[in-house]
């Protein structure tokens, strides 16, 4: 069952050697269990990556003479912590109609429903009564997402334990999978601001243990995107500091079509200015870019994009420095632009892969801003000078 996820491609008695695309975790058949790493980046930086669009923090959970913990294990503690949190808060009570059958009349009488002792739905009537609940969405979620710690095997006895009697104290009796609709529509705001690290844990681990769909997927164990954690950091970095009325957007729709036949695709991140016209188009890569020379088809797509959308500058941005930001710049013939090869330092600790990738952004933007003549750079990022 493992081929669905990973395929081992030689295995000399004692070490299978397994590519994951970009999976990353643990994946597990019985009592086989497979540590699947995927792509340049690091354990650590991926864990940290897992929590830098959320309302959590996973840095303080990885430990320094372990930095390729298990995610799942570094995960599930988090979110345990931040459980405990939220209940000894208190837990957020909604009204909601109940219909049934009480001991007493309670609120209101069903009368199209009831006719007497000669009603076939039998002698007592039905009420109608609206009262305070736990059983929300919200609820829900926590309760699956404790459940399944505290029934996975290969997770520490005391994480168990602990998940366990989080779950005891929901209060909330429905062990069904969440939806990826139901998913999407959880509350993170207002009266539910509380809720938000909690929440935004349990859907990483829906995420990790389901991959986005309903239910468990079989034979899965625990596996992140490490593509799409990297893609949505790469977003955040460059949407910083940029001029006014400019914005960055990611998963921007691309197609062509011949006839009634189309092809779609998603760019990564786009770069808009003031007028709505496309500044950059950057595709983020969980590769070892330090050579500064591309994959031949990651320059086809990109170039695919620049040409058809009339942006003249393209960038690469993946992994494999070692200190600052490496960058080498490619000119394309034709008047279609130039491509810009970024390598980050995504190999080890996490605070060097954010400074470099800061420090490169900042003076980047700069450039860029200068060359495509953003009237407002200089008030937002200091004196702009020419390109060389």
């Amino acid at each position: 069952m493992l081929p669905e996820l990973v395929r081992v491609e030689a295995f000399d008695g004692a070490l299978a050697h397994v590519r994951a695309a970009s999976l990353v975790g643990v994946a597990s058949a019985g009592a086989l269990r497979v540590e699947v790493n995927a792509g340049a980046l690091s354990r650590s930086a991926v864990l940290a990556l897992a929590g830098a669009h959320g309302r959590f923090a996973l840095r303080g959970y990885i430990a320094s003479d372990s930095p390729d913990a298990d995610l799942f294990t570094v995960i599930a503690r988090a979110f345990c912590d931040a459980a405990a949190r939220l209940v000894s808060r208190g837990l957020v009570r909604e009204y909601a109609e109940r219909e049934g059958r009480f001991d007493t009349i309670r609120g209101e009488l069903v009368l199209d429903r009831w006719f007497g002792p000669a009603s076939p739905d039998g002698g007592s009537p039905i009420c109608r009564v609206r009262e305070r609940t736990l059983n929300i969405p919200e609820h829900r979620m926590l309760l699956w997402a404790l459940r399944w710690v505290a029934r996975d095997g290969l997770l520490p006895k005391a994480t168990r334990l602990r998940a366990g009697a989080l779950a005891a104290r929901v209060g909330v009796d429905d062990p069904s999978p969440p939806s990826p609709v139901g998913v999407r529509s959880l509350r993170r705001g207002g009266l539910f601001a509380a809720y938000a690290e909690s929440v935004d844990l349990s859907e990483l681990i829906w995420l990790g243990v389901t991959g986005g769909q309903p239910g468990q997927a079989r034979v899965r164990g625990f596996l992140l995107d490490a593509d799409r954690l990297y893609e949505r950091w790469v977003l955040g970095l460059v949407g910083r500091g940029l001029p006014a009325g400019w914005s960055a957007q990611g998963g921007v729709g691309w197609s062509l079509t011949a006839g009634d036949e189309r092809i779609n695709r998603v760019m990564d991140t786009v770069i808009l200015d003031d007028e709505r016209r496309r500044v950059a188009i950057i595709d983020a890569k969980n590769k070892d870019l330090a050579e500064g020379t591309p994959d031949r088809n990651d320059v086809h797509q990109l170039v695919a994009y620049m040409a058809t959308t009339g942006c003249r500058h393209g960038y690469l941005v993946g992994v494999g420095a070692v200190g600052p930001a490496r960058v080498r710049r490619w000119s394309l013939r034709g008047g279609v632009g130039q491509i810009t090869v970024v390598a980050l330092p995504g190999a080890g600790d996490v605070g060097a892969l954010e400074e470099a990738g800061r420090e490169w952004w900042s003076e980047e933007l700069a450039t860029l801003a200068g060359r495509v003549g953003a009237p407002s750079a200089e008030r937002f990022l200091g004196p702009v000078s020419a390109p060389n």
